[in-house]
């Protein structure tokens, strides 16, 4: 499986972090789109119903640098990925999970793992891997 890391190229110590946590593995950084550079509202107006015209410049970048990192694997030929941003702080037992591809669901092909310690809708149960659990 191969690990695309998300990251804005003036955050040169994310990168740095990202890469150290990711040593060893098969992975590839992805330069984000930044929002300075993205036409856009600067807030989103909380009235408003949720919609792409709605959305802030930097909801718009990020949403345009995950399709930069879907498009990357697409171009690859690789049969699984991982998306992660440059915030994340992996466990050191991550390796051995990424790279177990037992637990992947059969009909998927791209895992994005973060968390925004907010409630997400799924359209699936999550499933126990090993100790985690992982909505799948």
């Amino acid at each position: 499986m191969r690990i695309y890391f998300i990251n804005l190229d003036r955050h040169v110590d994310r990168k740095r972090r990202m890469c150290e946590q990711l040593q060893g593995l098969p992975f590839e950084r992805i330069a984000a789109v930044d929002g300075r550079s993205v036409d856009g509202p600067e807030r989103r107006e909380p009235i408003r119903p949720l919609g792409y015209e709605h959305l802030t410049r930097f909801e718009r970048a990020c949403i345009l640098s995950h399709r930069k990192a879907w498009s990357r694997f697409l171009e690859s030929g690789e049969r699984l990925a991982c998306v992660l941003e440059d915030d994340v702080t992996l466990s050191p037992s991550f390796g051995d999970f990424v790279l177990d591809e037992s637990w992947f669901p059969a009909d998927g092909r791209i895992i994005k793992l973060e968390t925004y310690d907010q409630p997400v809708v799924l359209s699936r149960p999550p499933s126990l891997v090993g100790a985690e659990r992982l909505p799948l």
